[in-house]
């Protein structure tokens, strides 16, 4: 088999006589060099890719060669520290697979492929490969973390959802950096193309310069891998690493707990966690019996927007609610994504699985919403979009959104504007008071979830005093702007003779997690601005002032706080949290889950904090 034909003259009497370096040039198929220069656009990008991630600080500190206090601001890359040869170690890895292993596995499956798709399918490889590499760093430089295919696959959803602030997210240079490098893959094969066709001499160019290109990289990487240097995981190679976090590879093996019944796997957290059990009699236990239920939850909504023990003078109905409640300060989410942070108010667990959250399968799970729904409450979500999928398995039985005159849900991406956004927090929150009021009359008790979707980020202007520079203030209006909302369901239920039978959850789904949100964000961080979110819980006749909780709470302790209130005592077997109430929380290790956005994990323990990054180790 030929990997290309050449035109080529013949003296008469025989072959052309050949140089030896001749014979050198031609001792690969023509072919294969210049099918070998389109995939150098894939492993330039990856080296690009590795660049950006490679943090010279962490590295040096990882290997003793910097000292915590005395860094200083005269070069945040501190790659001072290593030298040039050092430096060029970090991309061992990179050179040796991008360069060499993998053009040689692809040039022994191109060797199958008929000739008229080698060009083809290199070209679409290689693309591919750019266009992966390229999204993956859009989402390191966003969050601090390269992306699953889970996240990836509940992105699209959501952005299908919301294509106008997806297109904010993803910005207008993705898009022509990609397109760029399609141009230029698409010129590359013309070239190569016209290489193909052309004279012998030309091609001998072409393999001579290939050759060149080779026997550099050759040196380059033979001095990269000779370098003494001890390894780090800053040494992986960029494809590993982007293409390990997209299969979700890596992952902690936990089957020594197969085998443990859920009582003890239950003991075994309370162990690892100090988690207090349950009290054989629960402070505030059925105090506040045959209640209602409401979670108010602000989205995009840090604690630095809105401090619950702070000034609410321009949140008159925070403010209210807060004079008989239980205020944390302290609280925090325990992801920074919103469907894991709600999985965790109404479960009572911290977030394991993406693929489950995602996908919505899997067995029914205990929680306040199934709880309460077994007890004969009416349980329900109300949302400004359409989405069905909204945490049924955690028994909420009616998810509710507005609808367009077709009977199809609306859509904020394509409805477009911000006031149509309002509109449809506003919708949602007259179709929730509706079934509020038909509840009520039927003297039926009930537990819902009102999520406006307004105060989602990246924030937009509302009102006087919200400079587009002054990102906290753009929030704090919007949660201004909830507040009236929050205004007009609490007049609503005061006329309804309700409102003093009601507790009411104020809380933020998550804090900012992404330098499109506010360019002054810190990726790849255990960070107050992603973790610390308000939260008060309105207890009226329970409480008659507010009750500041000075210890750290956690999403997962909302459950047993309301069910204690409720007098609840089914399905409660596998709480993982504690009533906010409970001092002893104030000894317990808090997780905080970034893993699969952040790239990192956490957790706070005995009044230090503790964070592992994934990518630096």
């Amino acid at each position: 088999m030929k990997w290309c034909e050449h035109n080529t003259s013949e003296p008469e009497g025989g072959l052309p006589r050949q140089s030896v370096l001749q014979r050198v040039v031609q001792a690969v198929p023509f072919s294969l060099f210049s099918l070998f220069v389109l995939w150098l656009f894939a492993a330039v990008t990856a080296i690009y890719v590795k660049s950006e991630l490679l943090d010279y600080m962490v590295a040096g500190r990882a290997l003793g060669r910097i000292e915590i206090a005395a860094l200083t601001a005269i070069d945040p890359s501190r790659s001072y520290l290593f030298s040039f040869f050092e430096q060029l170690s970090f991309y061992r890895s990179d050179l040796l697979l991008g360069f060499f292993i993998l053009p040689l596995i692809g040039w022994g499956l191109l060797y199958w492929l008929p000739r008229q798709w080698r060009l083809f399918c290199v070209v679409t490889v290689t693309f591919s490969v750019v266009v992966f590499l390229c999204l993956q760093l859009l989402g390191f430089k966003l969050v601090g973390q390269f992306q699953s295919w889970e996240l990836w696959y509940e992105s699209i959803r959501w952005g299908v959802r919301h294509l106008d602030v997806a297109r904010k997210y993803l910005g207008a240079a993705l898009f022509l950096q990609l397109g760029g490098a399609l141009l230029v893959l698409y010129l590359l094969a013309l070239l190569v193309k016209r290489w193909w066709q052309g004279s012998s001499r030309q091609s001998f160019f072409v393999g001579a310069l290939a050759w060149i290109s080779c026997l550099t990289l050759f040196v380059m990487t033979a001095i990269a891998w000779a370098t003494p240097m001890h390894a780090t995981s800053y040494h992986r190679s960029a494809f590993l690493i982007c293409f390990e976090a997209f299969f979700g590879l890596g992952e902690v093996d936990v089957s020594k707990y197969d085998e443990l019944g859920l009582d003890d796997v239950l003991a075994a957290w309370r162990e690892v966690t100090n988690t207090p059990a349950p009290k054989p009699l629960p402070d505030h236990f059925a105090a506040a019996q045959d209640y209602d239920v409401i979670y108010f939850i602000l989205e995009t909504a840090p604690s630095r927007c809105l401090d619950v023990s702070g000034d609410m003078e321009d949140l008159p109905n925070l403010k209210r609610l807060r004079e008989r409640s239980w205020v944390a300060p302290n609280h925090v989410t325990t992801y920074p994504f919103t469907s894991f942070a709600l999985y965790s108010m109404i479960t009572s667990w911290y977030p394991t699985d993406i693929r489950y959250q995602v996908s919505g399968l899997g067995p029914g799970v205990p929680g306040v919403m199934r709880t309460l729904g077994d007890a004969g409450y009416a349980t329900a979500a109300y949302l400004p979009i359409d989405d069905e999928n909204f945490h049924h398995e955690v028994g909420i039985s009616r998810i509710v959104f507005p609808k367009n005159p077709d009977g199809s849900g609306v859509n904020l991406g394509q409805a477009g504007d911000f006031p149509e956004q309002i509109n449809s927090d506003r919708v949602a929150l007259e179709l929730m008071k509706k079934d509020l009021g038909g509840w009520i009359r039927e003297n039926r008790r009930y537990a819902v979830m009102y999520l406006p979707q307004v105060g989602h980020a990246p924030w937009h202007e509302v009102g006087a005093g919200t400079a587009s520079s002054d990102v906290v203030s753009r929030g704090r209006a919007l949660i201004g702007l909830q507040d009236q909302w929050l205004g007009e369901l609490l007049d609503f239920l005061e006329e309804a003779g309700r409102l003093e039978r009601t507790l009411i959850v104020v809380t933020g789904d998550h804090g900012i997690r992404t330098r499109m949100e506010d360019p002054a964000f810190v990726g790849g961080m255990i960070d107050p601005y992603s973790f610390r979110v308000p939260c008060l819980l309105f207890a009226p006749s329970v409480l008659q002032e507010t009750a500041e909780i000075p210890w750290m709470t956690s999403h997962i302790d909302l459950t047993p706080s309301i069910l204690d209130l409720l007098g609840a005592v089914k399905g409660r077997d596998l709480e993982l949290g504690a009533p906010i109430w409970d001092e002893r929380l104030e000894q317990r290790t808090t997780l905080f889950w970034a893993d699969k956005y952040l790239g990192v994990d956490g957790f706070h323990e005995n009044g230090t904090y503790y964070m592992w990054h994934y990518i630096s180790d």
